[in-house]
């Protein structure tokens, strides 16, 4: 059943991946140009050799910048994730309706549970 299992992976990926990197590529690349210039620019100014950045007020100042200007590319980045576990949920759910394995994603859903409660990058979102 593995075989038959990638090869149903494989078609969903591309039936859902296709048209949403042709809807979502363009957007995405235009909405990141303004907050990436904005570290370009801080990375040129910094000298050459630094091992670490100094957490300054202008650090943060054009932090800040750049995560309001980057606001955009968090949405459609949101709006890409939901619609990707809508279109897997959807194929999930239509692959066990077909072959009758419920019981592999209950197991499955029980190995996963102490993992969904990790820490947030949201409050560390400097350090990335």
């Amino acid at each position: 059943i593995a075989l038959i299992t990638d090869k149903y992976v494989l078609v969903t990926t591309i039936l859902w991946l296709g048209p949403k990197i042709i809807i979502f590529a363009v957007p995405m690349l235009f909405c990141q140009v303004l907050p990436m210039a904005i570290c370009r620019f801080y990375l040129s100014v910094v000298p050459d050799g630094t091992s670490r950045i100094t957490r300054s007020f202008g650090f943060y100042m054009l932090f800040s910048v750049a995560s309001i200007l980057a606001i955009p590319v968090a949405l459609l980045a949101t709006l890409s994730f939901l619609l990707d576990c809508v279109a897997y949920y959807f194929f999930s759910l239509l692959f066990c309706a077909c072959t009758c394995r419920w019981l592999r994603v209950y197991d499955g859903l029980k190995k996963i549970q102490p993992y969904r409660a990790g820490p947030s990058i949201l409050l560390h979102l400097p350090d990335l």
